[in-house]
Order: C-alpha cells, then sequence, then structure tokens
C-alpha cells in the first residue's frame, strides 16, 4: 500500500477535484466517505477505483476495500483531513465509479418513480433518493436544474441509496414525463393547485413529480402530467419542504400499491 504523508501531495488535489461536478461528470466517478457509504458501495457491487485510509484505519471493512480496489493508499492524520469533505473524518475515503444514465422510459421496470424538477438543495435530493429507495421506487429522474446526486452533500443525504438505484438524467423533463404518461404511467404533479392527493383515484403505476423549493414544479412540466395534487395543510401552512412533501406522497403511493397495509 503506498504511503502518502503530505497534504499537498498531488493525489490528494486530483481526488479534491472529483469535489465539481463537472470534473465527476468528466471522471465517471464520485466520492463515498465513510464506512457506511463505503460498506454500501462494496455491497451494490460498484468498483472502487481508489481507497484512502487514514493510517490508524484497519477495520475488515478497510481491508475488504483495500482487496477490491484499483488502488490503496495510507494517508497520515494531517493528509487525511486535507483529504475529508466531512468535518469528524472517519477515516475511509473511496473514489467510486459511477454516473447518472440518460432517461428513456423503457428503462423504467416498475410500479413507482420519482422525477425531481429543478430541486437544488443536494440535501432535499439525498433525502429524496432515501426515500425513493426506502418505497422500493424503480428509479429517480433528475431533470434540468436539480443538484448533482452524485456530489458529496447528496451522497451523505442518501445514507447509501445512491447504490441501490437507478439515477436517470434528462434535458428535457417535460418530453420524458410526457413519454411516461403515453407508456402507461400515470404521473402525478405535486402542486400548490392541484386537487387534494388523498382524493385521487388508485394507479397501478406512478410516476410523482416534485418542483423545486422556491418555484415548485414548473409550467412546462405540469402541463406534460396527467394530475395535479396538493397535500392538505392547515393552520395557513403555504407549502412543505421538497424532501418532506416528496416522502409524505411517495409512501402513500407504496401503501397504495401494496393494497393498503
Amino acid at each position: 500500500m503506498k504511503q502518502i504523508t503530505s497534504a499537498s501531495n498531488e493525489r490528494i488535489r486530483k481526488v479534491r477535484r472529483l469535489e465539481q461536478a463537472k470534473v465527476r461528470r468528466e471522471e465517471g466517478a464520485f466520492l463515498a466517505e465513510g464506512p457506511h457509504l463505503v460498506e454500501e458501495a462494496l455491497r451494490a457491487g460498484f468498483p472502487l477505483r481508489e481507497v484512502y485510509l487514514r493510517d490508524d484505519c484497519d477495520s475488515e471493512l478497510a481491508q475488504e476495500a483495500c482487496r477490491m480496489a484499483r488502488q490503496a493508499f495510507s494517508l497520515s492524520a494531517g493528509a487525511f483531513r486535507a483529504l475529508s469533505q466531512t468535518s469528524t473524518p472517519q477515516g475511509i475515503v473511496a473514489v467510486v465509479e459511477g454516473r447518472a444514465q440518460p432517461f428513456a422510459p423503457e428503462k423504467a421496470q416498475g410500479t413507482l418513480l420519482v422525477a425531481l424538477d429543478g430541486v437544488q438543495d443536494p440535501g432535499n435530493v439525498g433525502t429524496v433518493l432515501r426515500t425513493a429507495a426506502a418505497v422500493g421506487a424503480c428509479g429517480v429522474l433528475l431533470g434540468p436544474g436539480c443538484a448533482d446526486p452524485l456530489g458529496a452533500k447528496a451522497v451523505r443525504a442518501s445514507m447509501g441509496a445512491v447504490f441501490k438505484l437507478p439515477l436517470w438524467e434528462s434535458a428535457d423533463l417535460a418530453a420524458n414525463i410526457a413519454a411516461l404518461t403515453q407508456a402507461g404511467w400515470h404521473t402525478l404533479c405535486g402542486h400548490l393547485h392541484g386537487k387534494n392527493f388523498f382524493e385521487r383515484a388508485s394507479f397501478a403505476k406512478a410516476a410523482l413529480v416534485i418542483g423545486s423549493e422556491g418555484a415548485g414544479v414548473s409550467a412546462e412540466v405540469a402541463r406534460a402530467c396527467a394530475g395535479l395534487y396538493r397535500l392538505p395543510m392547515e393552520n395557513q401552512t403555504e407549502s412543505l419542504n421538497a424532501a418532506v412533501a416528496a416522502g409524505v406522497m411517495l409512501y402513500d403511493l407504496w401503501r397504495e400499491q401494496k393494497g393498503g397495509q
């Protein structure tokens, strides 16, 4: 295992470049930091390009990650702090191969999926991914303007969900939503001026569209959806956090598809 002791090592600078979305796209790789995320990557069979261990990290997981990675490095505490993106580094970082894929309706093999329209907060994106994985969604479709789901904050917020379900990116979300409708999906748009979500009909295949934190779903995307639905709210509450609204709706759709259980 190669040793790195300097915080200014060129390899550390190269890995830190993966903090940029443009570089992640070019490299087809992203960072997983901490034992939980590295374990999830290994469990899901994602290739590990490189593994970086603080020199006091010698767990079974660390040993397995080193065996599975193309390259492994041992870092001094100072060098690891320079590499880490967290305030309390946990001693292991992996460069994982993977990227979001272009979307086509035939890729959606299931009965529930979620699409995000301009959701800019990476924490919200990661939380939606986590919920989508929990309800067995067949994938997440991200329209233009969404935060990168493979950025550090989104990956952490997903708690490993980035390794559990397909991530699709769209250059024209309205066209993709229309294509899903034609393919037999009921496309539900979360919208403040829609019908009561809990009074909807039952749908065998549901695609839930969630809009940005400030503006909501764009007019073009809303027009492409089969129906607009709102969550009823009391106490003059105007709206919910995007990830919270997605969670409520996804779980109720999942419950419905499970026969009300």
